[in-house]
């Protein structure tokens, strides 16, 4: 993958010279003349940008006069749009109110610990040595992760690269030469997930791990939750968080005892007695590790961890359900909880279930992640379940009745989560409050509301709850 560079500079003399410093250097460079364009416009690159540079003082539109407020402006914005590219701004003058103002910014990692730039660097116009010694620093560590082989994830369009710059991160922060990934079904297009082996340049084994690429930021939320809560064979443990120069997306890491894993997802079609047995392992680890005061909840706190209650009632309106009061009361227990345990999250591993991906772990009623274990396999964009005949809309309806195991393809899971639930929950109402979140929350995805028979599934839900839930 070249070198890319994003600039916004309108003094054609500095274009010049920087564009020259960086095509010797091998980049390639993408020029916006002005604040109006390069806002337009950098939304729309779709590969990781290795480097901005920045003139402070630009026009906010061709034919407006340059201002520094105005790339000072733009920087506050580009920093957020580009979250882990490195900047470089130039200024006529930095005076110290400007140098607080660009510097205190953090770093950009790139390697391993200790190996990083600074996220935005200040140039004085006129110090074109300063700045190639400042590329040439730079194309050190982007060198260092370009040479990392990657064996696992072929293909030449933008989200290969794009993935195999990930995994060139992770092998990076481990000092690797060289990384084997294994997609693990399961894993989302664009959030994909892998198991690793990475490897020093004697192909000596550093690390084997599951790597999971996120478009979420990285969170400063508690190192606590669910994943320090269960025991340890259970989980696989988040050890890092690796970012820098991956388009905005992160890597997060975590620790794998044992070979070959083998996610739920992929068995529930082939396998089901073995998945249904290892969700049934994780259910009773959960239930005797979740201890809870039975408390009340409105129906609006129930269903936050899933969707907020004001969008799930303009979803729900647009289908024609009249939501439930916010302040209808439910009794539950109240802990941690996985966020996203869908059968993808939990792998096999030596025969032994183990729960992975905790970046959407959250506190909230007991039964959220074994609602979610019922209901997913019919919404998952990877399960094969998904576009099944199973269950039909007025088996929506009956959800806790054995009408709506009629014909299921896949009767010992849902057994097993509908035996967690009773054990885990408070209240008939805690039950439909969760499936209503659930089945509003589905309602957000573009790829369940194009799909006749996913949309049609979550409104009969959802109407099911709702209806439940307003009963008396």
């Amino acid at each position: 993958m070249a070198r890319y560079a994003v600039m916004v500079e309108d003094d054609p003399d500095q274009i010049y010279f920087n564009l020259e410093i960086l095509r010797e250097r091998g980049f390639e460079v993408t020029v916006f003349e002005d604040y109006d364009t390069a806002l337009k416009n950098v939304d729309s690159v779709d590969r990781p940008v290795d480097l901005v540079v920045l003139d402070r003082r630009l026009p906010r539109s061709n034919t407006d006069e340059p201002a520094d407020a105005t790339g000072d402006e733009l920087l506050d914005l580009l920093l957020e749009k580009l979250p882990d590219s490195p900047f470089v701004i130039f200024t006529g003058h930095t005076d110290f109110p400007h140098a607080q103002f660009t510097k205190g910014r953090g770093v950009v990692q790139l390697g391993g610990y200790g190996d990083h730039v600074d996220r935005v660097y200040p140039f004085e116009k006129g110090q074109a040595p300063e700045f190639a010694d400042y590329i040439d620093g730079l194309l050190v560590h982007l060198n260092k992760i370009s040479d990392v082989d990657v064996a696992g994830v072929p293909g030449t369009d933008v989200t290969a690269r794009l993935n195999r710059r990930i995994l060139k991160r992770v092998a990076r922060h481990y000092g690797g030469a060289s990384v084997e990934a294994v997609p693990l079904f399961g894993g989302l297009t664009e959030d994909p997930v892998w198991w690793c082996k990475v490897k020093d340049k004697e192909g000596r084994l550093i690390c084997s791990v599951v790597v999971k690429s996120s478009s979420k930021p990285i969170s400063g939320a508690s190192a606590g939750g669910l994943h320090t809560i269960l025991p340890a064979p259970f989980v696989a443990a988040p050890v890092a968080v690796v970012s820098g120069v991956c388009n905005g997306k992160t890597a997060q890491i975590m620790q794998l005892a044992g070979e070959n894993p083998v996610s739920l997802l992929e068995l529930l079609m082939t396998g089901e007695d073995i998945a249904s047995a290892a969700l049934s392992s994780v259910a009773e680890v959960m239930i005797a590790s979740l201890h809870g005061a039975q408390v009340t909840r409105t129906l609006e706190e129930l269903i936050d961890p899933l969707i907020s209650y004001e969008s799930a009632r303009q979803l729900l309106a647009e289908e024609g359900i009249l939501c439930p009061r916010a302040s209808v009361g439910a009794t539950t227990a109240v802990v941690p909880q996985h966020g996203d345990l869908h059968p993808g999250n939990i792998l096999l591993v030596s025969s032994s279930p183990v729960v992975i991906d905790f970046d959407s772990e959250t506190i909230g009623s007991r039964i959220l992640d074994p609602i979610t274990s019922l209901l997913s396999p019919v919404f998952h964009r990877a399960s094969p379940l998904r576009d099944g005949v199973w269950p039909t809309l007025a088996q929506c309806a009956h959800l806790w009745t054995a009408q709506f195991l009629d014909g299921c393809p896949i009767p010992q899971w849902v057994q097993v989560c509908l035996d967690w639930i009773d054990q885990a929950s408070m209240s008939d109402r805690e039950k439909w409050a969760m499936v209503f979140g659930f089945a509003a929350r589905q309602l957000k995805y573009d790829d369940v509301t194009s799909n006749p028979t996913t949309k049609g599934r979550a409104v009969a839900l959802a109407r099911a709850a709702s209806e439940a839930l307003a009963a008396d």
